[in-house]
C-alpha cells in the first residue's frame, strides 16, 4: 500500500501541475470500476486516486498536506493517507 498521495499518483514529491494530471488521467483510466467488473478492490483504488489527485492539484490544499507529512515523520498513517479532502481545505 502507498504510503503518500503521491505514491498512490506514483509522483515525485515535486510534480508539475501536468504531471499530476497525467498521473491521473492514467490511473483513473486504469482503475475505473468498469473496467473491472465494478470490484471492491478498483472501487477503492479509484476513489484514492481522486482523492489523492484532488488534494495535490489543490495549491492550497497540497500545501497543507506537505505541511503534514513534514510535521509527522513517523508516518501515522491517519495523517498521511486517507486524510479526507475536507481536514486539507
Amino acid at each position: 500500500m502507498a504510503d503518500t498521495y503521491y505514491d498512490v499518483l506514483g509522483l515525485s514529491r515535486k510534480p508539475s501541475k501536468d504531471d499530476l494530471l497525467l498521473g491521473y488521467m492514467q490511473l483513473a483510466c486504469k482503475w475505473h470500476p468498469e473496467n473491472h467488473g465494478n470490484s471492491a478492490e478498483a472501487v477503492e483504488k479509484f476513489r484514492l486516486v481522486g482523492e489523492a489527485f484532488c488534494v495535490l492539484y489543490d495549491s492550497k490544499a497540497r500545501f497543507g498536506y506537505d505541511k503534514s507529512l513534514a510535521t509527522n515523520p513517523e508516518g501515522e498513517k491517519a495523517r498521511r493517507l486517507g486524510m479526507t479532502l475536507e481536514k486539507t481545505l
